[in-house]
């Protein structure tokens, strides 16, 4: 249970590298995380491929991997939920900001 929310806190904080995209960033960061995985897309660490060292993962590292994603992905669900109203906001202001989409 340590690692669940990690999805939630990676996405939403600074860790990711960028602001949170989207609606549902933590909930899409799980499901596109672990597909990714599966197909030897990401190393363990999280990093596409060519980014980190090579690594192949095996079966075993595939099931934890999809254990923890099963475990954070209701958490992700209702912390992503709980932020839809700021995320809507967000969407919203970067919106009207950009070039061609400004009010008259």
């Amino acid at each position: 249970m340590l690692m669940s929310g990690c999805a939630t806190v990676v996405m939403r904080t600074s860790l990711s590298g960028s602001e949170p995209k989207g609606l549902y960033p933590a909930t899409r960061a799980d499901v596109t995380g672990t597909m990714n995985y599966c197909q030897n897309q990401l190393d363990p660490t999280g990093f596409a491929r060519g980014a980190g060292p090579t690594h192949h993962p095996n079966v075993v590292e595939k099931f934890l991997w999809v254990v923890f994603a099963t475990i954070d992905l209701p958490i992700s669900l209702v912390t992503d939920t709980v932020c839809l109203p700021f995320d809507l906001t967000e969407k919203k202001k970067m919106t009207k900001g950009e070039p061609g989409n400004a009010p008259p």
